[in-house]
């Protein structure tokens, strides 16, 4: 398995709430509507784009599901070539981890097959 970048939690989720930022605008939707089809408060949006609200899997698996994006596609890029550190949160329970890093796995392969 390859090393995976190391990235601190609060870069993290800021980078994640960017991609959720840029998914939005670019889908046309205000906070106020993406969050009643995601089912949070607009609050919880707002915070979330600000890198400020930590979001469960779950959380970030129905605001794809409201975007009609890839959940993948809110996640940071992340360039295994160039970074010696690990990006998996310390604080995720082992299910999380596990299902993080088989995405981020299918990720990687999948950017290897498209090259």
């Amino acid at each position: 398995m390859a090393q995976l970048p190391q990235l601190d939690i609060s870069t993290l989720y800021q980078l994640i709430g960017k991609n959720i930022n840029r998914a939005r605008v670019g889908s046309e939707l205000t906070q106020e509507e993406l969050a009643n089809l995601a089912n949070i408060s607009r609050t919880s949006i707002t915070n979330i784009e600000k890198g400020r609200q930590k979001l469960p899997i779950h959380t970030l698996y129905s605001i794809a599901l409201s975007l009609e994006v890839e959940i993948s596609s809110l996640l940071p890029k992340l360039n295994f070539a160039n970074s010696k550190e690990n990006i998996i949160p310390n604080n995720l329970s082992n299910e999380e981890e596990s299902w993080l890093v088989s995405l981020v796995e299918d990720i990687v392969e999948d950017e290897s097959n498209d090259d």
